[in-house]
């Protein structure tokens, strides 16, 4: 019984040795360079947008000024596209 209580022990202790030594080694992962990153372009020197005149889904008028001090994501997609737009739009609603 005892040799039996020792083994489960040593188990235990090897075994906890083991998931710390794996989470310290594991370290955080390397951040992000833009190039690692599908999809982004970076216009440098930055370009200031142009005044916008768009109306939104009531017809009100919508300017710059209407998105200053938000992150703002303008997606153009097409009325009618059975294809590639409702897969556009689902990846849309998930980052909004």
């Amino acid at each position: 019984m005892k040799t039996k209580r020792t083994l489960v022990l040593i188990s235990f202790l090897l075994i906890s040795i083991s998931v710390a030594a794996g989470l310290f080694w594991r370290g955080e992962p390397p951040p992000l360079e833009f190039t690692d990153i599908k999809g982004i372009s970076i216009i440098s020197p930055p370009v200031s947008l142009p005044d916008i005149n768009l109306k939104d889904h009531n017809g009100k008028r919508i300017t710059l000024d209407d998105f200053k001090g938000h992150w703002s994501m303008a997606f153009f997609g097409y009325t009618h596209c059975p294809d590639v737009c409702p897969t556009s739009l689902a990846v849309m609603k998930r980052v909004a």
